[in-house]
Formats: C-alpha cells, structure tokens, sequence
C-alpha cells in the first residue's frame, strides 16, 4: 500500500516485568525511541515480547532485524543477545541506529559506530530525540552510505575489483580514514593510561585489579540494580 507506514525495531535489554531492565526500556521506548521515529512517520516502534507472528521466538526476531526499515539497538548493560541481534542486522546491511546509557563504557568493536547517548534527564531525553530524528535525516539523505563493517569489506572488494562507482569508492576510503583516527586514539588513550600506571605505582601483581578500577572509577560504569 502506498500509504503503508515504516516499520522500526528495537533491539535491546528488556528483561522481566517488575526489573530495572523492563523500566528501562519501556522508558526508552515511550519517551525517546516512538516521538523520535514517528514524527518521520513511521509506525510505532516494536520489540520482541510484543511480536506473537510466530511460535518460536527467536524466528520472529530475526524476521523482524531482517526485514524492518529500520532497527534501533540499546546496547544498555551490553546484552549478549542484542550483540547477536545487532550482529545480524549488520549482515543484513540495512540501516541502524545505536543508542546506549549515558553512564555506560563502550565496547571497543563497536567504538567506531556513532552511539547516540541517552538518559533519563528531561533535558537529555530531548537532545536524544533530536539525535535520533537527525540520524534518520542522514539516513534518508544517502541510501547508498555504508552502515556496517561487513558492507565496508564487500565494498573495499568491488572497489579493488572496479566493480564500484566513485561516490562508493569515496565512501570506502572515508571508512578507512576513521579507522585510522580512532587508532591513533586508542594509542594515545592507552599511553595516558600507562603514564597513569606509572604514576600510582601499581603492583605488578595486581595489573588487571587495578586497571579494573582505574576504568571503573574514570567512567563510572554502572549495572543495574
């Protein structure tokens, strides 16, 4: 139908009635995700306790990352499942948007994913809105731009190959461009750390304890309750 809405996913922690998980994200969803999606007209976002499609699950999950316009990921409290989801959606090479807890630590494979930060503050539940609408302006303005690294490495492929025009071919080497930034990055985030080791005289034997809780107390990470 000609006037059939977009669909939107949300991948992410759900966890039980009652939990900090479930609080989370019906919050997530209610007061960020659906304004944010709908007022570019797509349907109400969906999750996966709410899709009865089919018997099995797991089934209704992956039609859904496989087939929705478009998939929102809450890497919240780094769920094993929604890195599987995510992985899938990745492969799928169709758009998706991340979003996690402002008082979360990044994993580093997804470091170079743009990760929209959100929070229960009213003056930050609006900027994650905004963030979110600005995305899937982005999205909409270039259906051509890459959005993971599996269709990153096909591309690289073709273009070696020739098989793809120059505006991809661009795109391939931006990739590349960011990659090398965030290394450079990294180096430098891990010298400060050493220097830090250095300073504070850590025990050999206790490295790994105290590089825990030099991390900890730097981004105060947190786990639900």
């Amino acid at each position: 139908m000609a006037d059939e809405k977009k669909t939107c996913y949300i991948i992410g922690p759900i966890g039980r009635v009652g939990s900090p998980e479930r609080a989370w994200a019906n919050f997530l969803c209610t007061y960020i995700i659906e304004p944010a999606v709908t007022a570019h007209g797509y349907a109400k976002p969906e999750r996966s306790e709410q899709d009865f499609s089919q018997e099995l699950i797991m089934v209704g999950i992956i039609n859904q990352v496989a087939k929705a316009d478009l998939v929102i990921a809450d890497l919240t409290w780094h769920n094993p499942c929604v890195y599987f989801e995510l992985g899938m959606r990745h492969l799928f090479e169709k758009p998706m948007i991340h979003v996690m807890r402002d008082d979360q630590r990044f994993v580093f494979d997804l470091s170079m994913n743009r990760t929209i930060p959100v929070s229960i503050e009213p003056g930050r539940v609006t900027q994650a809105i905004k963030d979110i609408r600005e995305r899937i302006d982005y999205i909409n303005a270039d259906p051509q731009q890459i959005y993971s690294f599996s269709q990153a490495s096909r591309v690289f492929e073709e273009v070696k190959e020739g098989q793809q025009p120059g505006e991809l071919k661009d795109a391939a080497l931006a990739i590349i461009g960011v990659m090398v930034k965030q290394f450079a990055q990294l180096s430098k985030e891990v010298s400060t750390l050493s220097n830090l080791i250095i300073r504070k005289q850590a025990p050999p034997s206790s490295s790994l304890d105290f590089l825990t809780h030099l991390w900890d107390k730097e981004h105060r990470f947190a786990e639900p309750a």
